[in-house]
């Protein structure tokens, strides 16, 4: 898919800070959270009760409970999908 606004990524190519992440039924938009520690990584605690850390590459609306859009990971909701990447061209 191409337009004048958007490029669709090859593979392999490095994504950056606004890119737009694509499945199908969702969107995000990428972001290393590098000037904002807080949301760069989250604290869960899986089935057994042992704490590991989520890195976050995303910044997406939620469904369920919780607020209502934030940072999250990219791997953890879509582990065995690759996203579709678009940039903006100005």
């Amino acid at each position: 898919m191409q337009s004048k606004k958007f490029r669709e990524f090859k593979p392999g190519e490095a994504w950056r800070d606004g890119d737009i992440l694509y499945w199908s039924g969702h969107m995000a938009i990428y972001s290393t959270f590098s000037d904002d520690p807080a949301d760069a990584t989250l604290d869960r605690v899986n089935g057994a009760g042992h704490h590991w850390t989520q890195k976050n590459d995303m910044w997406t609306a939620f469904h369920n409970e919780g607020p209502a859009y934030g940072a999250c990971s990219s791997a953890f909701f879509f582990p065995a999908i690759a996203p579709r990447v678009f940039r903006y061209q100005t």
